[in-house]
């Protein structure tokens, strides 16, 4: 039985896909154009319908069967299997955009990440305001990756000053190296928000989590709860300082991890004493 009348199914998809037919990656639609002659506009404007609501996966079949077998929603967007919800297409354009990465590199676009789905550029949109952004959760995505390998870099590094020093040595490395956290703070894609986003919560929370990682008993080294706030600072301004200005390419690695020693682990090895 079919769930709702053929003319319904269709002026729903004909008056939203008027809604955007701006959209340059859509054909351009009409009241005057026939289904027909816009299968791929509407096979997305279909699926948009499916993840608001507007039509069910039972519905959204009988549809795609009653146009030309069955490509509706199976040959186009999506790689033919539309999400059940949010969530599903949310992690489907990180993976998404974590593919184009690979290919791509600092190339990578919000519109490379709609056409490697077989999607328009407004269905991405509808869930990231624009390639930074969607870069942006594709780091937060990876950072536990990168906190694992900081992780095993200082094991067995109980003094605090050499944890924080080789801590912030491997922290630049892999925002160097790294193709989804670094991608972002390359010098092609760095700006002043995104630098100002070292010293946010989010910021706070990761430099937290890789002094937690160290194989330092701090307590027992005199350090307290306010000392370590104090070195998530210094953590975070100095790699805010170090990615706004590397200091020349020509510094070797023992070299920065030198300076780092006489600005960072200077003063966390100051900061106990007296007590």
């Amino acid at each position: 039985m079919v769930p709702r009348p053929v003319a319904v199914l269709k002026r729903n998809l004909l008056m939203t896909a008027a809604v955007r037919a701006d959209d340059n990656d859509m054909c351009q639609l009409s009241p005057h154009h026939t289904l027909e002659r816009n299968m791929y506009g509407l096979a997305e404007v279909a699926g948009s319908l499916c993840l608001a609501g507007r039509l069910t996966r039972h519905e959204l079949a009988w549809w795609g069967r009653r146009r030309r077998g069955t490509w509706l929603m199976r040959t186009h967007g999506w790689g033919g299997q539309v999400p059940v919800n949010d969530a599903e297409a949310r992690a489907r354009i990180l993976e998404a955009t974590r593919t184009t990465i690979d290919r791509r590199g600092a190339a990578t676009s919000l519109a490379d990440v709609a056409r490697e789905l077989g999607v328009t550029r407004q269905t991405v949109y509808r869930y990231y305001a624009g390639t930074d952004e969607l870069l942006a959760a594709t780091a937060v995505v990876a950072v536990d990756a990168l906190l694992d390998r900081m992780a095993a870099r200082l094991r067995g590094i109980d003094a605090p000053d050499v944890a924080v020093v080789e801590g912030l040595t491997g922290v630049l490395a892999e925002l160097r190296d790294d193709d989804y956290v670094g991608l972002l703070l390359r010098a092609d894609r760095v700006s002043a928000p995104i630098v100002g986003e070292f010293t946010s919560e989010l910021g706070r929370n990761f430099a937290r989590s890789i002094i937690d990682r160290m194989d330092v008993d701090w307590s027992a080294r005199g350090y307290g709860d306010d000392d370590l706030e104090v070195i998530i600072e210094i953590v975070l301004r100095t790699l805010q300082s170090m990615v706004l200005d590397p200091g020349g390419s020509q510094r070797s690695v023992d070299d920065v991890r030198g300076f780092l020693d006489a600005w960072a682990g200077a003063a966390v090895r100051a900061m106990p004493a007296g007590r």
